[in-house]
């Protein structure tokens, strides 16, 4: 059970830590037209 638990909070964090990221990078490049790649 530890590990799975782990298993799981760590996946959990990681897309937590793509939502914190990249949300952020996707909304100035809708708000400000930005030419990303």
């Amino acid at each position: 059970m530890p590990n799975t638990n782990l298993a799981n909070s760590k996946q959990w964090q990681g897309q937590f830590d793509l939502q914190i990221f990249f949300t952020p990078t996707l909304k100035i490049k809708h708000n400000y037209q930005l030419p990303f790649p």
